[in-house]
């Protein structure tokens, strides 16, 4: 997952030149292209299928803010939220870790 992520990442370029002095308006267009590619990074990993919607949204927001080009702790609030969701089938058993490890582990 997170391989696909960077090739999104690689390919929405920060602006040269922002027009703008607090983030750079190129990440709308990174978070756009985030938020159509999460259900399809996400089907083969959540189930059931129909949690996809509601833990995408959780990675979603872990980006920061798409609005106001910005981000904090409430982000990387939604990121260990999105981890819980993960793990939280396989609370007190030695998988869990493995839960984790198998979104980011490469291909």
């Amino acid at each position: 997952m997170l391989d696909e992520l960077e090739k999104i990442a690689d390919a929405t370029p920060p602006e040269e030149n922002p027009k703008t002095r607090f983030g750079n308006p190129s990440f709308r267009f990174f978070y756009d292209r985030v938020q159509k590619a999460l259900p399809t990074l996400l089907e083969p990993v959540v189930r059931p299928r129909e949690a996809i919607v509601e833990v995408a949204k959780y990675l979603e927001k872990s980006f920061g803010d798409r609005k106001r080009i910005d981000y904090g702790t409430g982000h990387e609030a939604n990121f260990m939220a999105f981890l819980y969701v993960r793990c939280r089938p396989f609370r007190g058993s030695r998988f869990a870790g493995a839960v984790i490890t198998h979104h980011f582990r490469g291909k």
